[in-house]
This record gives C-alpha cells, sequence and structure tokens, in this order.
C-alpha cells in the first residue's frame, strides 16, 4: 500500500488542512514565468520552493483524479525541475523553486494535486515533511496553474510556512559554462584620476596638492581616483560560470598610453555570480590586475589585486550567445566554447 495515496483521503484532509495554502504565481520581471510558459488545456502547471538545503527535484508530485478518496493505484506521477535551471530561469528564479507539469489529461475530469518533499522518504506525511496542495485540496480543472504555498510540518502540529517572498536571485545555473568574446570599443568601468577642489579646511580621500591659488587658498587642489564608465579598448574575454555560481573572469586589453604606445592590462576576477529576472550581477571578491608597458617604462609595470565590487548587466542568451549591456553603455557579445 502506498502511504501517501492517504493524503487525498477524506480521513486525512482535516488534519493536513493546516498545511495547505496558496498564492499567485511569481511576478518577477524577464519574460514568461513557468506557469505561463507551460499552460494548455489539456495539462495542470504549479511551481513551488522547498526550504533551503533541500533538492527541488526529489519532491514527490502526484495527481488523483476524482473521485481521490480512492486514488489508491491510480496516482499520476511527474517529475520536478528546478526552474534555475528551465527555459523560464530568466524570470528570476531561486534555487529551492520547483516546477512540474502534467500533460494529456481528460479535459471533462478533475485533479487534486500535491507537491511534497518526504524528507525521510517513507511514504509518509510526518514531522519534517514539506507539502502543499493545490487549491486549498480542492480538485481542479484542466487548464489549471498555481504556486503552491509550502509548509513544514513540525512537532505536535505545529508548521512552517517555507519562505516564498520573491526569488533572492538564483544561481545562473543558465548561464554556466566557458563564454569568449573578441571586441572592440563599447564602455567599461576604469579607475580614473579625476581633479577636484575642495574647502582647505575639509579632509577627504585622494592626494592633496595644496591652495588652489597658492597658500592661503580658500580651496585645494586634490587629485582622486575613481571609477568611471569609459570608453574601452580592444579586450579578449574569457567568462567561465559555474553551476554553484562561482565564476572566473579573465580579461585581456589594451590600455592607450599617449599617442603611441599601448599598455598590456591582464585581469583575473574570481567572484559569485547570481540572476534575477534579466539581470546577472557579478560579485567580485578577488582576483588580481597587472599590468605591461611595452614602450620602455618597465616602472610602470605592475601587479595589484583587483578590487571587491559588483557589476549588474541586464543579459540574454539565445543558443550559445550571450549578451550583456548596462546603462552606461557597456556591449559585450560573448560566444560559449
Amino acid at each position: 500500500m502506498i502511504k501517501s495515496t492517504r493524503l487525498f483521503g477524506a480521513a486525512l484532509l482535516g488534519s493536513t488542512a493546516m498545511l495547505i495554502a496558496c498564492s499567485p504565481a511569481s511576478s518577477q520581471a524577464g519574460g514568461k514565468s513557468f506557469i505561463d510558459a507551460n499552460k494548455a488545456s489539456n495539462a495542470i502547471v504549479g511551481e513551488f520552493r522547498v526550504p533551503e538545503g533541500l533538492d527541488v527535484t526529489k519532491a514527490k508530485i502526484i495527481a488523483c483524479e476524482e473521485p481521490f478518496q480512492e486514488c489508491e493505484g491510480r496516482e499520476i506521477k511527474v517529475k520536478a525541475v528546478r526552474l534555475s535551471d528551465s527555459p523560464q530561469a530568466g524570470w528570476g528564479y531561486d534555487d529551492r523553486d520547483g516546477g512540474f507539469v502534467f500533460k494529456g489529461l481528460n479535459p471533462a475530469k478533475k485533479y487534486q494535486v500535491l507537491a511534497w518533499m518526504d524528507v525521510n522518504n517513507n511514504d509518509d506525511a510526518d514531522v519534517g515533511d514539506t507539502l502543499g496542495i493545490m487549491n486549498n485540496a480542492a480538485a481542479v480543472p484542466t487548464g489549471y496553474g498555481e504556486r503552491i504555498k509550502m509548509l513544514t510540518q513540525g512537532a505536535f502540529g505545529t508548521t512552517t510556512e517555507v519562505d516564498d517572498k520573491g526569488a533572492r536571485g538564483g544561481a545562473p545555473t543558465m548561464l554556466a559554462g566557458t563564454w569568449k568574446s573578441q571586441s572592440g570599443g563599447g564602455s567599461e568601468l576604469k579607475m580614473t584620476p579625476t581633479v577636484k577642489f575642495q574647502p582647505s579646511i575639509a579632509t577627504g580621500n585622494g592626494l592633496d596638492m595644496g591652495g588652489t591659488f597658492g597658500a592661503g587658498s580658500q580651496t585645494n587642489t586634490v587629485i582622486v581616483n575613481e571609477y568611471k564608465s569609459v570608453k574601452g579598448s580592444d579586450r579578449a574575454q574569457s567568462l567561465t560560470i559555474n553551476p554553484d555560481g562561482s565564476f572566473k573572469w579573465i580579461v585581456d586589453r589594451g590600455a592607450p598610453r599617449g599617442k603611441s604606445c599601448v599598455e598590456q592590462v591582464h585581469e583575473e576576477r574570481l567572484g559569485q555570480a547570481r540572476i534575477n529576472g534579466s539581470k546577472v550581477t557579478l560579485s567580485i571578491t578577488g582576483g588580481f590586475s597587472s599590468l605591461t608597458n611595452p614602450c620602455g617604462e618597465p616602472q610602470r609595470n605592475r601587479r595589484s589585486p583587483f578590487p571587491n565590487r559588483s557589476e549588474t548587466y541586464n543579459f540574454t542568451r539565445t543558443g550559445n550567445t550571450l549578451n550583456l549591456k548596462d546603462s552606461g553603455g557597456t556591449n559585450w557579445t560573448f560566444k560559449k566554447s
């Protein structure tokens, strides 16, 4: 006897009612949601979220045609998919978000649908399990879609709601791989010295060059290094993103110095990538930058740690082509290698 089918029986519906709730589909920006992309007249589509640390693809997804009190032996089961791996990943799904589709159902029938994390895999809904049933346990018709609210069963009949306040930004599984780009122009963030005037009584960062108009001047001239969006030069890039979001970003580019010299810059950036909607954020937490001067100025050769910072881009992926853009003029096209 499959104990899971008893969840559909009238005897247990009352005792599990406290576990069951529903909510509308996610409203993240960027393309269609999993539900909208998979709705069909002979299908039932669902989304759900499991607690941190659980593998959403291990969830048991079960449908039962009415009368569901006689479900044993008539269950319909499908596998859950991790939505951050799906074609709709750009919607902004978290790694804990799962989805499922029951296809080829009879439009003349109604079904009760259960999503269940059976953490000890004993085919019995007990303490520690997380579950939700569509439409407050009422049967639903084909063509129906819902994001199911999931709750975890605690001791003494208590429950804990799974946080479902929108994706935190999922690991960019859909961007996993090595992407290469060879381009010129564009814009990039670059540490650039800027001359500023500040009151002589003020203190701040930067190299103080003294009074703007000599001793006793009310302002001092200060040179401050700031990141600015500047016109880029020819560059070759290799961006490797792992399924867990860790990345290594190698950039080789020229940095013009004067009219006849181009210094060579090599950068290796390490960090963590996350996607949210149609944006990807690359949080740089390590790496280095080196500069080589081929024009008789060896004193300019140097190597230094790459500064920690986050860069966010709008992205689109079409097959093996990845495009990154930002409001500062960056427009890079990568090809998957």
